[in-house]
């Protein structure tokens, strides 16, 4: 599990609380629990998927099942829409990356880590699923 996944969830709980929506968080520990876990979404509005490499590894599966079991689902990657995924919105991990940048310049400058402060993505990606019209 990625250690923010607690933290996500607690900021995604308290949104739903306020909206008004039910959130029923399903754990996975591994790639044989999927089926068990949209076993257990039967019924639900959507799937919100939080922020995983292993849930980025296995984006085909999970497009997959999402897709048969006609749940509705966003992630916070576009390499989930282009593995059939219905449609993403996050930080754009390349200025992700470019920021990130600027606090190494500034540590290797003899910044303190703990006194750089936390900063918000500013640019967003997202994406949708197209499919060709038939």
């Amino acid at each position: 599990m990625n250690q923010s996944n607690p933290i996500q969830l607690r900021a995604i709980q308290g949104v739903a609380r306020t909206l008004t929506v039910h959130l029923e968080p399903v754990s996975i520990g591994g790639p044989d629990d999927f089926d068990r876990a949209f076993k257990a979404a039967r019924g639900a509005d959507g799937l919100l998927q939080l922020d995983s490499s292993f849930f980025t590894t296995y984006r085909a599966r999970l497009a997959e099942l999402a897709a048969r079991n006609r749940l509705p689902a966003i992630y916070t990657q576009g390499e989930f829409v282009e593995a059939g995924g219905l449609m993403s919105y996050g930080g754009h991990i390349p200025d992700l990356f470019r920021r990130a940048a600027s606090y190494v310049d500034r540590i290797l400058e003899g910044a303190k880590p703990a006194n750089l402060p936390v900063e918000q993505p500013t640019k967003f990606d997202r994406r949708s699923f197209s499919a060709p019209i038939r």
